[in-house]
């Protein structure tokens, strides 16, 4: 064979050669680059994934924090519904005080205007009889207000024992006085016919001895 033949033959021998490297070679980058595209999306999602979770983790602590303002603003509206039951029963309470004292004012009022135009004024004293019981006197008193006080014609009473702290030298044998106001003399006439007197005087004139009255007519007073 000639040199030129083998030398033809080495030269075909060799570029077999790096045709057949040439080709893995080549393949093997394709496939690195893919791998690296893979590997940069893997990495381009779990930032995604991170930020989603920051994102979420914040989104959490809003929560919380507005249901911790939900908690407050509902303890804070029960204490503001408290106050307001508080301060609506005292203004009730308030108006129906003022409802009583303006009931308490018209009735003062009543009794004083009919003690300023007063016609009559009876007074009887009365002395407890020996055998008579002690409790006697207190009794006569309590009813004079409970029952005497209620009969229509009746303006005004006062019903009582002496006073050891009035005049030196005031009277003071008799055990119990009563004063009754009245219109006129017609009041004073209903009052001694009205069966509340009637049962009063059954009940207690037999315990007391013979009753001194003494009527008079006061000057009438008129309202300033």
């Amino acid at each position: 064979m000639s040199r030129f033949a083998v030398c033809a033959a080495l030269f075909a021998v060799s570029c077999f050669l790096v045709v057949q490297r040439a080709e893995p070679v080549g393949a093997q980058d394709k496939k690195d680059k893919k791998e690296n595209a893979l590997e940069r999306q893997i990495n381009a999602l779990e930032k995604q994934v991170n930020a989603l979770k920051t994102e979420n983790f914040q989104n959490d602590r809003q929560i919380a924090a507005l249901k911790n303002d939900v908690a407050a603003l509902k303890v804070f509206n029960n204490k503001l519904q408290a106050e307001n039951n508080r301060l609506d029963a005292a203004l009730k309470k308030e108006k129906g005080g003022d409802a009583k004292d303006d009931k308490t004012i018209k009735a003062l009022q009543t009794t004083i205007d009919g003690y300023r135009g007063a016609g009559l004024v009876h007074v009887v004293v009365l002395k407890l009889k020996s055998d008579s019981p002690s409790t006697e006197a207190q009794s006569v008193i309590d009813e004079t207000y409970s029952q005497l006080s209620k009969i229509k014609t009746v303006r005004g009473v006062w019903a009582g024992k002496p006073s050891s702290k009035g005049t030196p030298d005031a009277a003071t044998d008799y055990t119990v006085a009563l004063v009754f106001v009245f219109d006129d003399a017609a009041g004073l006439k209903a009052y001694l016919k009205d069966p509340i007197h009637d049962k009063f005087a059954d009940k207690h004139l037999k315990k007391w001895e013979t009753p001194v009255v003494y009527d008079f007519e006061p000057k009438r007073v008129t309202a300033p």
